[in-house]
């Protein structure tokens, strides 16, 4: 007989990408959370899972059965909340991707009003690149992502919650560091250190780049986070673009380099699967997130504002 209990392990499993990890997350036993997957996988007499390595992967039917359990757990949750009353304070686990700046940046200098506020309510985060962030939302891996870029696909909702400056930064006794202002021209022979492909701060900077007619740059190196990038910059290795929410106030191992031109910008979003059903702790952050409050706290970082949202 097919079982909550059965949904729930899958779920788990396919979030997670292993059976080790879920078991980890369900506080049960590897051997258990593989008992479980081989009785559903029974009665739908046939493979759910492909074990690839370590991981696990969706087959076809797995997909189906997938965005099922999905749904069903939500509509669970959705019945528990009903019943109990919205009065109830929210409680349970919260999955987010983030991409590097919202994730390394914002969330974490917001947590402790998060806690006040919610007290019962775990967030789990793991932090990406925003092209990997997106693929697992739609995969069904997180509840909600946080990105600082958007993907043209009709499968995802972006809500703005804040915006976010760039900045040029160069070692500290750089001989740009002393100009007043810094044009296109003294870019044009200078190494850049980039983030990898798929990350919003990239696309971001690449954007700005292409405004100032620079489409031909020095790549010295990539690299995989902000922190990584600071410390190749304050090793002298090349320039870069950054969040501006990634520098510390007190930092002087770089500085920031005037840019000619009007401040390089970009919003923050809170990304959802449009036509998932919202689960009550998905609908709490996002009202959080959006209310006067939090959006108070967040004007106080540096380089950070108010999300721009359409009117209407």
């Amino acid at each position: 007989m097919l079982t909550l209990h059965q949904l729930e392990i899958f779920a788990a499993v396919v979030a997670t990408g292993s059976f080790s990890a879920a078991a980890r997350r369900l506080g049960l036993t590897q051997p258990a959370v593989s008992l479980q997957i081989r009785g559903l996988e029974a009665h739908f007499g046939q493979p759910l899972l492909d074990r690839c390595g370590r991981g696990v992967r969706l087959t076809e039917a797995g997909q189906q059965v997938y965005a099922y359990a999905t749904r069903i757990l939500t509509l669970i949750q959705d019945l528990e909340a009903a019943v109990r009353g919205t009065t109830e304070t929210p409680a349970g686990t919260l999955h987010l991707g983030c991409s590097t700046a919202p994730g390394e940046c914002l969330l974490p200098r917001l947590l402790s009003a998060f806690r006040t506020r919610f007290p019962q309510v775990q967030l789990s985060v793991e932090v990406s690149d925003t092209a990997v962030v997106l693929d697992r939302l739609l995969r069904r891996q997180y509840d909600l992502g946080l990105v600082g870029g958007v993907a043209h696909t009709d499968r995802l909702e972006f809500i703005p919650f804040a915006v976010d400056e760039l900045v040029l930064i160069a070692p500290r006794g750089h001989p740009l560091a002393g100009r007043a202002v810094v044009t296109p021209s003294d870019l044009a022979h200078e190494p850049f250190v980039l983030r990898e492909e798929g990350s919003g701060t990239r696309a971001a900077a690449e954007q700005a780049l292409q405004r100032l007619g620079l489409t031909h740059l020095t790549i010295a190196t990539v690299l995989g986070s902000s922190e990584a990038v600071k410390q190749a910059v304050a090793a002298g290795v090349g320039l870069a673009f950054v969040s501006g929410s990634a520098l510390d106030p007190h930092e002087d191992r770089v500085v920031v380099l005037p840019l000619v031109g009007a401040p390089i910008e970009r919003q923050m979003y809170v990304a959802l699967e449009r036509g998932r059903p919202a689960g009550r702790l998905s609908d709490a952050f996002i009202q959080w997130l959006l209310s006067p409050e939090t959006q108070a706290l967040l004007a106080t970082l540096p380089r950070v504002r108010p999300a721009v949202r359409a009117a209407g």
